[in-house]
C-alpha cells in the first residue's frame, strides 16, 4: 500500500510543478497581484480621506467650543 501512496505523491508533485510553470498560472498570478495592489491603493485613498475628514471635524469642534458656544445639529 505504501507504493500507491508514493506514486500518488509523485503524481501530485509533478502536476503541481506543471501548473506552477504554466503560462496561465503566471497570468492569473499577475492579475491577482494587480487587483490586490489596486484594492490597497483605493483603501489607502479612502483612509486618507477619512483621516482628513475626522481631523477637520475635531478642529471645527474645538473652534466652536473655544468661542463659548457649542453648536448642535438642531441649529
Amino acid at each position: 500500500m505504501g507504493k500507491w501512496i508514493e506514486k500518488a505523491e509523485e503524481f501530485i508533485d509533478d502536476a503541481a510543478e506543471k501548473i506552477h510553470s504554466s503560462e496561465a498560472y503566471k497570468k492569473a498570478d499577475q492579475a491577482a497581484e494587480k487587483a490586490t495592489k489596486k484594492l490597497f491603493r483605493q483603501a489607502g485613498k479612502l483612509w486618507g480621506k477619512s483621516e482628513r475628514y475626522f481631523r477637520k471635524k475635531s478642529e471645527d469642534g474645538r473652534r466652536e467650543t473655544e468661542g463659548g458656544k457649542r453648536r448642535t445639529d438642531d441649529q
